[in-house]
């Protein structure tokens, strides 16, 4: 499901430019206990079982969410790095003491450059078991630092994988549009269409014009299409975008006229009146749905399926920019890419070189 802000009545979805999502992970922050460094680099946090607490690294490559109860006693947690080795990508985070167990999973993060990853592979957070380090199941990737849930201490690190990891979706369309980056790779594979990201300055206007700062709508899209890249070719399927659109309206606000002021009696006393008048104004189009919010405000959703075609077009790779063209010979303008294992992201910018669209395409 795809969500964005916008403002307007219903937003009618073409995609004909390639576009991105990118990924980010978010987790409930412990406030963090006081600690020591040592010369050596080893850092000491006394952690009170009852409070939990965070232990990090001077540098801030490493950190450790130890949440309420994890603990069975108040603990003195060390750690310290050591260099890359075993197949490790970044120092190695050594914890201590040595196989000390928790109650519950306690959150580890570590740092490593998206540039480390190679075309068809990501990167994961990874545990020394033997003589190599293994990806820790659950691991996720994104904004530059592996993040994986572990129950025991051991020595810990970032490694390549097949891009088996899953990367989780970013939490909305502003924090997607603020942490992209485009990584470049090698785009080929199958794809499906995972996020869809539309800046709300694109949706439309205002219907208020802002005069009613209460207002608000959001739109969700789904993407049936499939997308198949080859060494020469980009070729996306014929398919479908269902768009739900949601308008939070006040009452208080549909009740005024175009200059703003409240008609007496008010035309529409309840959702139930306001919903008939918007579907009156849609005859012969799909109709909405209006529930009663409380507060006075009229959550009023309408959903509506239109078929996308597809098409096949060649398609070139420069750095971290992808370009197409139709059959006519038609350039489409460069759009930013990232390939990261099972994920592909990619944005189309506007002529202002802000973000038009941003896609997030996941390998099937």
């Amino acid at each position: 499901m795809i969500r964005a802000r916008f403002a307007t009545a219903l937003v009618l979805l073409a995609l004909g430019a390639t576009g991105v999502v990118v990924v980010a992970c978010s987790s409930d922050d412990t406030a963090p206990a006081k600690g020591t460094t040592t010369p050596s680099g080893t850092t000491t946090v006394h952690v009170s079982a009852a409070a939990g607490g965070t232990v990090a690294d001077p540098s801030g490559k490493t950190s450790l969410v130890i949440p309420p109860g994890a603990l069975e006693k108040d603990t003195d947690i060390t750690l310290s790095l050591t260099p890359a080795a075993n197949g490790a990508l970044v120092d190695v985070s050594e914890f201590g003491p040595d196989g000390l167990k928790f109650l519950k999973p306690v959150a580890l993060t570590i740092k490593a450059d998206a540039v480390l990853a190679t075309a068809n592979k990501t990167l994961a957070l990874a545990v020394l078991e033997g003589a190599a380090f293994k990806a820790v199941d659950g691991s996720t990737y994104a904004n530059g630092a592996a993040t994986a849930s572990i129950t025991h201490f051991s020595k810990y690190s970032v490694i390549l994988v097949d891009g088996q990891v899953v990367l989780v979706p970013p939490k909305d369309c502003s924090d997607a549009l603020a942490n992209f980056k485009a990584c470049g790779g090698d785009p080929k594979g199958t794809w499906t269409i995972k996020d869809l990201c539309i800046p709300g300055q694109s949706l439309g206007a205002d219907p208020f014009n802002g005069k009613c700062p209460q207002f608000s709508a959001v739109g969700d899209f789904t993407v049936s299409n499939v997308i198949t890249i080859d060494a020469t070719n980009l070729t996306t399927s014929d398919g479908n975008v269902t768009t739900t659109s949601t308008l939070n309206i006040p009452l208080s606000c549909a009740n005024t006229d175009g200059d703003g002021g409240v008609q007496n009696p008010a035309p529409y006393p309840d959702c139930a009146s306001f919903q008939t008048q918007l579907n009156k104004n849609n005859v012969g189009k799909p109709q909405y749905a209006c529930t009663d919010k409380g507060a006075g405000i009229c959550a009023c959703t309408v959903v509506e399926t239109k078929p996308n075609p597809g098409n096949t077009k060649t398609y070139t790779v420069s750095g971290s920019t992808i370009t197409t063209t139709d059959s006519t010979g038609k350039m489409d303008s460069p759009a930013e890419f990232c390939r990261n294992g099972n994920l592909l992201t990619v944005a189309g910018r506007n002529a202002d070189g802000g973000v038009a669209l941003l896609y997030s395409l996941e390998q099937k």
